[in-house]
């Protein structure tokens, strides 16, 4: 459903692990400061952007992996999750 808040509440998420806030529920963060890969769906980086310089989120531990062509990585596939495990390390 278009226009629903999900990727905003996606991208808070991502800002609450880098910067070691609790979640929304209280829940203290355990892994703050860590990298966070944040699937774009949407595929508008202009958007994810935005919204990451007026949160003031470390964007050097932010990274968004946009759509190639109309597919998104399905972190069902073993060679996936395999590609993705290498961008955590880079």
């Amino acid at each position: 459903m278009p226009g629903a808040g999900k990727s905003r509440v996606a991208l808070d998420l991502c800002r609450r692990i880098i910067h070691g806030e609790p979640f929304p529920d209280g829940t203290p963060m355990t892994c703050a400061g860590a990298p966070v890969l944040y699937v774009d769906a949407e595929a508008v980086p202009q958007i994810i952007n935005a919204r990451a310089t007026h949160w003031q989120m470390d964007t050097r531990r932010l990274y968004p992996i946009l759509p190639e062509g109309d597919a998104l990585p399905d972190f069902g596939q073993e060679a996936d999750r395999d590609v993705s495990s290498k961008w955590c390390t880079r």
